[in-house]
């Protein structure tokens, strides 16, 4: 079964959520957004302190582990319309995120604790959106990387800027590339969902991402064909048929 993923090749994520008690569930997945300053909110430092405290109550102990980072966003849930602070601690060779807090941003409550990884994380997301990942719109994938995955680490994904090209130019640069290297018909790449996506890579080169896609279920898309670009110049850098 051929996925998409972070480098065009499979990577997916899990996770695990404990609760006070130590009682195993599946973590919830929610639909959120990213959220600005909210009046009445704890602070990032006060969310980051209460999911500290949180986790040694768990047994953890940050000053044992190689820790990383720790990161905190706070988020608009629209199932629930609550603000809450996502907590991600990541720790050196172990999935991101190694365990996942979040507080309610006004009564600085902790709600829930996880010992995660990302394949659960990216499975509950797809399932919440009907949607495989790479089909995703550019805010989700940006948002869940923020949330998820340590700060610098790279390729990760971004919006595109003002010196990048369209994204409806980097589709119509790689069905042109397609259509010249394969032979193939307007209407033969119709038939496929297309997906265009930013990441910057490692030398924070900016690249464009195109697939065409089989989508086979909700959360499962084939790739059928593959385009890389420059997001810049527009210089093709990867042209294949899967």
């Amino acid at each position: 079964m051929k996925r998409m993923s972070w480098f065009l090749a499979s990577i997916c994520f899990a996770a695990v959520l404990l609760t006070g008690s130590g009682i195993a569930k599946m973590a919830q997945a929610q639909i959120v957004k990213p959220q600005g300053e909210v009046n009445g909110s704890i602070t990032m430092e006060e969310a980051i302190s209460k999911a500290n405290a949180a986790a040694s109550n768990e047994g953890y102990d940050f000053s044992q582990l190689p820790l990383l980072e720790t990161k905190a966003n706070l988020v608009y849930s629209e199932e629930d319309n609550t603000y809450e602070w996502v907590v991600s601690h990541i720790v050196e060779n172990e999935a991101e995120p190694y365990l996942l807090t979040t507080v309610d941003a006004f009564t600085g409550t902790v709600l829930s604790i996880a010992k995660t990884n990302y394949f659960e994380l990216y499975d509950q997301w797809e399932l919440q959106r009907q949607l495989p990942h790479d089909l995703w719109p550019m805010e989700d994938l940006v948002l869940f990387d923020t949330l998820y995955r340590r700060s610098d680490l790279l390729p990760r994904y971004a919006l595109p800027t003002e010196n990048d090209l369209s994204k409806e130019t980097a589709i119509q640069l790689s069905r042109e590339a397609l259509l010249d290297k394969f032979d193939l018909s307007d209407a033969s790449l119709d038939k496929y969902e297309c997906s265009a996506t930013l990441m910057l890579d490692i030398g924070n080169q900016r690249k464009w991402y195109v697939c065409f896609v089989t989508v086979e279920k909700p959360t499962q898309a084939n790739v059928q064909y593959q385009v890389t670009l420059d997001a810049q110049t527009g210089e093709m850098l990867f042209c294949e048929k899967n």
